[in-house]
This record gives C-alpha cells, structure tokens and sequence, in this order.
C-alpha cells in the first residue's frame, strides 16, 4: 500500500504530463489574468455610472495583482486552466485534478457526506472548549439561522442557484490551490509538507473576509484540502468536503461570522467581551479546522477506502495531450 508521500508525489508529478518551465507557468497566470480582465471590464460596460467611477478610483497595480491572485481561483480560473492545459501546458485538463484522469462525482458526494458528520463533531467539541474555557454556552450547531440572500439571488432562486454556485466556486478553488498551485510549486519543492504548508498561507490570506481566528482556522482546512488530495491523489474528496463546508458556512452566516447577535454570537462575540489567548485562537483552529479532516482521514484508513489508480494511470505510462 501507497505511504502517503508516495501518494503525494505521484499527484503533484502529474505535472509532467506536460510542461512545467517557468516560460508555461507564465503564460497560464498571463491567460487567466486576460481572460479575468475580459469578464471583469464586459461586466463594467453593462454596470451603473456611479459603479464604474467607483471602480476606476480604486483601480491600482496592487488591486490588479490581487484580482489576479483571486481570479485564479474563481470562474475565470476554471475556463482559463482548461484551455492553459490545452494550449500551453500541453496536458490533458482532468490531470490537474484526479491521477485516474477521469472526475468522479461518486468521490465528491462520498467527501461531502463524511465531512458533514465529522464538522458536527468539531462544532460540538469547540463549543464544549468555549464552554469549559469562558463559561459562555455556544450553541452546538450554531443554530440553523438560514438567510434566504447569502447568495446573492433572492429567496427562490437561492434555492437552487446556491448550491450550483457554492460547487462551482469550491472547484474553482481546489482546482487552483491543492491542483495547480500544489503540482506546480510541487517541481521545484521536492518535500510534499512544504509545498503543503506554502499552499495553507496562500488559502488563508486569499479569504480577506476574516480576521486571523478564522484565518487559522482557514489554515487547518486547507491542510485538511491537501491531505485528502495528495493521499487519494485525486480532488473529489477534497471537493466534496470543501462543498459542504461552504454551504454550512452560508447557512450559519449570522450565528458563525455575522455580529447580529452579540450576546449569542460565538466566536466573534467573544473574541470581542474576553482576553483572548493565542493558545484560544490555536486551540479553536485545531479543533475547527483540523479535527474534521483527522476524522475522515481515519475513517478513510480503516475501511481502506483511498482511491488506487491503475497503471495505466502512472505518469510515465501517459503521454501528454
């Protein structure tokens, strides 16, 4: 059986599917920040007067970099990957996310399930630490307080346009950060835990929604992303459990992030009302974000059900595209 750095290294050597110089990466970052500036100024040309002002005041070298950094991992990503691997990078596109190059929805919907029950318990002990540690009760699953607009569509539309769109926006991240991002850096950062960390910071600074207790948390999942990734040499699970965390996330909008309710509202009620240790941000990281992703990954170990690519599959016995 596969050790998981031996896993890890067959999945980030897919890379050599294709073209790895610096002289490719290049072009793929130049074609994803075109086509993102494309869908950036289209979408400009049809938005309000006051819309465009405000976006040419703002507009910035640093703004530019940041749009590309965040681009990469969005929609523009999706379709600009796709057509890198076709055109520059010379590698079938599927290789970017599985080492089986085929997606299997069974694996993302397997990751799903497993991370729901495996989150719970990591809500479930954090509230039990938030409760020993300050004396303050939160609410075991932070109480289903759904908002009908967290997707931006309205009541009705959100009802089946969020979902789509919380799958899309998690693909396009998995696909940029444990996908490219990992196999890339991978080529010149021969220890899978470095690469894997390097990739955990980047993921952690891109969500510039949250301050640093969330921001580790973020972190820890990330690491969590990888693990599940590099060991099934593939992304589904990572996807799936990427998924369902978003959609609690937006589910549980105004009970997790949002002060709506600061006398109920944990963690950030009392990150604001307490002294806050770092070991208390640590602690809460660990448990939030790196408990879920230990249990799956036990699970996962004892019913033996980590994905073996055939031989066929080897790096060394496909050609590129």
């Amino acid at each position: 059986m596969r050790t998981i750095n031996d896993s890890a290294r067959a999945f980030i050597d897919l890379a050599k599917l294709g073209r790895t110089s610096l002289w490719a990466i290049a072009l793929t970052l130049l074609l994803i920040s075109f086509i993102n500036t494309i869908s950036a100024f289209g979408i400009l040309a049809f938005s309000p007067a006051d819309v465009q002002s405000a976006f040419y005041r703002k507009l910035s070298v640093i703004n530019l970099l940041e749009s590309l950094f965040t681009g990469a991992a969005g929609i523009g990503g999706i379709a600009g990957f796709w057509l890198a691997c076709r055109f520059i990078l010379r590698r079938p596109y599927v290789s970017i996310v599985s080492a089986g190059l085929k997606f299997s929805v069974p694996r993302v919907l397997l990751g799903m399930a497993l991370f729901l029950p495996a989150l719970v318990v990591s809500v479930i002990a954090s509230s039990v630490y938030f409760w020993v540690r300050f004396g303050t009760w939160q609410p075991p699953l932070g109480g289903f307080n759904s908002n009908p607009h967290v997707f931006g569509f309205g009541p009705i539309l959100s009802l089946f346009a969020g979902p789509v769109a919380i799958g899309v926006f998690a693909f396009g991240e998995e696909q940029f950060f444990r996908g490219w991002l990992t196999q890339t850096l991978g080529q010149f950062i021969r220890v899978p835990a470095v690469v894997v960390t390097v990739v955990a910071v980047s993921f952690a600074i891109y969500h510039t929604q949250y301050d640093l207790p969330v921001k580790a948390a973020v972190f820890f999942h990330s690491i969590g992303f990888s693990v599940l990734s590099l060991r099934d040499q593939r992304l589904e699970l990572a996807l799936g459990a990427h998924t369902m965390l978003n959609t609690c996330v937006a589910l549980l909008i105004p009970t997790f992030f949002v002060s709506a309710h600061p006398h109920v509202n944990l963690p950030n009620a009392i990150y604001m009302s307490h002294t806050i240790l770092i070991l208390d941000i640590i602690v809460f990281a660990l448990i939030r974000g790196a408990l879920p992703f230990a249990l799956m990954y036990w699970f996962l170990q004892k019913t033996n059900g980590w994905f073996e690519p055939k031989p066929a599959t080897e790096v060394a016995d496909v050609q590129p595209a």
